[in-house]
């Protein structure tokens, strides 16, 4: 099934256990494709609370708490200060009123960092992909700054929580939770753990080019909450998604696929 099959009515979701809304638009996407994105979460949330659908997973953003106040837990208000961390917030708000108008529901909104790792609709862009495609190219790493922290999750061990919370029970659901390694990592220490993989063989390029006075915020959600309800954590080391990448990127490569930045 597709959105359309959706909208046409071809496709009932009365007899739906769990909905998993984890599309939408991406920050670098232009303020009328945020809006459409918030639009169709709000046609997908009235339809849930219609048909009185037992569990509904949003995919959030640590976007929602703004910047400079890592760590950052689930009982922090939200601060969203950007457009996208607007429409993140507003989707959540949205998530929120299913387990206020139906007493049979619940909801919870996932609060994802940079997510990283080979799979379909990888981001090139992100600052973990561009390494490794610029390592593999034989390029300089260029790192802007360098002390900002980022926290960076496998998509794969993002993908195990949620697979947890569809056979969970939804009374333990949360109405937020973080979804993070809790160890997150400066953009040079970023660069130097690429190094040290093509240093292994497995990139190319061991140069990096440091441009100190360039600033900007770290990040880093504390992940106890997901921890303690669910017995999850990340399983994935960063060297092995770096690995992960740089194996995917090569076979790429190989095909004669080019490495097409995507904000989708």
């Amino acid at each position: 099934m597709d959105i359309s099959a959706l909208e046409t009515g071809n496709f009932q979701l009365g007899n739906i256990d769990v909905i998993c809304h984890l599309a939408s638009a991406r920050p670098a996407h232009p303020s009328s494709q945020l809006a459409e994105s918030l639009t169709f979460t709000q046609k997908i949330i009235n339809a849930a609370i219609k048909n009185q659908i037992p569990g509904f997973i949003n995919a959030s953003s640590q976007s929602v708490y703004g910047t400079g106040r890592a760590p950052l837990s689930e009982e922090m208000p939200p601060a969203p200060e950007t457009a996208y961390a607007q429409t993140t917030w507003a989707s959540e708000v949205m998530a929120a009123s299913l387990t206020a108008l139906s007493r049979t529901s619940r909801a919870t909104s996932l609060r994802l960092p940079r997510l990283i790792g080979p799979g379909p609709g990888w981001r090139i862009d992100e600052v973990a992909h561009k390494y490794v495609a610029a390592s593999i190219r034989g390029e300089k790493l260029k790192v802007w700054g360098g002390k900002q922290k980022l926290d960076l999750i496998d998509v794969r061990d993002a993908s195990r929580l949620v697979a947890k919370l569809v056979v969970a029970p939804y009374s333990k659901w949360p109405a937020a939770l973080n979804v993070s390694t809790g160890k997150p990592v400066s953009v040079l220490e970023l660069a130097q753990r690429v190094m040290a993989l093509a240093a292994t063989g497995t990139g190319a390029s061991e140069q990096v080019e440091i441009d100190e006075s360039f600033i900007a915020p770290s990040f880093g959600m504390d992940n106890s909450r997901a921890t303690r309800l669910f017995d999850w954590g990340s399983v994935y080391t960063l060297e092995e998604t770096l690995a992960g990448i740089a194996g995917e990127l090569k076979k790429q490569r190989k095909e004669g696929k080019p490495y097409e930045a995507k904000t989708g």
